[in-house]
């Protein structure tokens, strides 16, 4: 089996236990397994794109007239896995969010404009943090079915053994 990312080396456990012949009646199983490592994927890109954000939150132009950074957003997508068939999550794109960045008044800033003021990023360190941990807590969910998936699998594996 070849190793495509981090991921697959997570579940590269569970899958030496599929026996040769159990493989056809471990489809769902397989599935399953996909399904979890399209989340962890999924979470994995939302919790770099709010570090990300987070660490440009005070980041300001050093010159008049220029942009700070817009704050990143994140979407996804509902897929059909060809592998599996089963519909499964995917990252659609990252793109700048559209706010207008915040106006503050900074005469003596080497980047404020000719009435003094400075644009500063849009980003609010607690919606960030909110991203983060409600991410870690969804793939707290996920390594729950990743746990309960193999100890099915394992409960088969035994009783095609007796």
């Amino acid at each position: 089996m070849k190793i495509k990312n981090k991921y697959t080396l997570i579940f590269l456990s569970a899958y030496i236990y599929i026996a040769p012949g159990f493989i056809q009646a471990s489809d769902s199983l397989t599935a399953t397994m996909k399904l979890i490592e399209d989340g962890f994927r999924a979470n994995d890109k939302r919790i770099e794109v709010s570090v990300e954000n987070i660490q440009n939150q005070n980041v300001t132009p050093t010159k008049p007239g220029e942009k700070p950074p817009a704050r990143k957003m994140i979407s996804y997508k509902s897929v059909k896995d060809k592998e599996t068939g089963v519909k499964t999550v995917r990252i659609g794109r990252v793109f700048g969010s559209s706010e207008a960045p915040n106006k503050v008044y900074k005469p003596n800033h080497p980047a404020a404009n000719e009435e003094g003021y400075v644009f500063q990023t849009k980003i609010d360190h607690l919606t960030e943090g909110m991203n983060v941990k409600e991410a870690t807590i969804n793939n707290q969910a996920l390594m729950n079915a990743f746990v309960n998936t193999r100890k099915i699998t394992n409960n088969r594996i035994s009783l095609i053994g007796q």
